[in-house]
């Protein structure tokens, strides 16, 4: 059975995370981490997502983003 959506709220803080698969890592070095950090800031901007904490482990990352129009889904894509 499929997870339900998401329900996308207006001023809403979201905590987000993405893991490796078997724990494996989904950094290869630091240019990785560099990248991700730098489409996050791009989407955020772009769609007005404050990312108000970032946190890159070597096998999982957790975000803290805040949303002023429900948009979630759209700047995480």
């Amino acid at each position: 059975m499929a997870r339900p959506l998401r329900v996308e709220l207006k001023d809403a803080v979201y905590h987000l995370r993405a893991r490796g698969p078997e724990k494996r890592a989904v950094f290869r070095d630091e240019q990785d981490r560099g990248r991700l950090v730098k489409l996050l800031a791009r989407s955020c901007a772009r769609y007005q997502v404050p990312m108000l904490r970032c946190v890159l482990m070597s096998n999982h990352f957790y975000l803290l983003a805040q949303t002023h129009r429900p948009n979630l889904s759209r700047s995480m894509y």
